[in-house]
């Protein structure tokens, strides 16, 4: 009974890997292809971009004077040593301002310092975070002056 069935898996796996092999996905049926014979058609699919197009107006300058300052380096201390990240400073509220970084910049963490280009440094604690998306909120207990989407 076990050996019947071995053989019926190995029989039904080579059944399987042969007609893969043998007629890919796509390919015709012949196995001689003539040299006039045309490619086959290619299906462009429209790509909608969430950005706004680039015009002649864009200034990466200026883009980098206004959001600039609400970009943060982040300094994490964790178990097994550290390293560092960036953030960018999304909102304040009732006396704390929330930074966006990535979740394997602040993942294991026992402390992350957040310092702003100005100089300034302050201590901030995760708010939430989400691995599958890689996302992390942090919040700072102070005001940074600096919001990067208002």
């Amino acid at each position: 009974m076990k050996l019947a069935r071995t053989v019926a898996v190995l029989a039904l796996g080579l059944v399987l890997v042969a007609a893969c092999t043998t007629h890919p996905l796509g390919s015709s049926s012949t196995s001689a292809k003539s040299p006039s014979s045309s490619p086959s058609p290619v299906v462009t699919i429209p790509v909608v971009s969430p950005a706004p197009p680039v015009t002649a107006g864009f200034d990466p300058a200026r883009v980098v004077q206004v959001l600039g300052p609400a970009v943060a380096e982040l300094i994490v201390t964790t178990s097994g040593g550290g390293g560092i990240g960036t953030g960018f400073v999304i909102a304040r509220e009732n006396g704390t301002s929330y930074l966006v970084t990535n979740n394997h910049v602040v993942a294991g963490q026992t402390r992350v310092v957040v310092l702003m280009p100005d100089g300034r440094h302050f201590t901030a604690t995760v708010q939430g975070t989400d691995p599958i998306q890689d996302i992390a909120c942090d919040g700072v207990l102070r005001h940074v002056e600096y919001v990067a989407m208002q």
